[in-house]
C-alpha cells in the first residue's frame, strides 16, 4: 500500500492576490505609489500586516473607505464571509 501526501490547496498561489500585488509593485517602482497599508489572511487564518507612514492620516481615511466598500458589498449581496 502506497501513501501519498495530498497537496494543500490553501498553499496554491491566488492569481488575484498576485495580480494586485504586482500592480502595486509596478506603481511603487515607478514612484507613483507613495504610501501603503497592507493586510492579508495567510494560511491557517494567520494575519499579515505592513505599512509605511508617510501620510498616516490619509492612509487611515483610505482604510475606512475600503472598509465601508467591503461592508456595503457584503450587505448588498447579503452574504457573510
Amino acid at each position: 500500500m502506497t501513501v501519498e501526501k495530498l497537496a494543500d490547496v490553501n498553499k496554491r498561489p491566488n492569481p488575484e492576490v498576485v495580480e494586485v500585488l504586482e500592480q502595486a509593485l509596478e506603481l511603487a517602482k515607478s514612484g507613483e505609489l507613495r504610501d501603503v497599508a497592507i493586510m492579508g489572511v495567510l494560511t491557517e487564518n494567520k494575519i499579515f500586516t505592513g505599512n509605511t507612514q508617510y501620510d498616516a492620516p490619509l492612509l487611515i481615511g483610505t482604510l475606512e473607505l475600503i472598509k465601508y466598500s467591503m461592508l456595503k458589498e457584503l450587505d448588498d449581496n447579503k452574504t457573510l464571509a
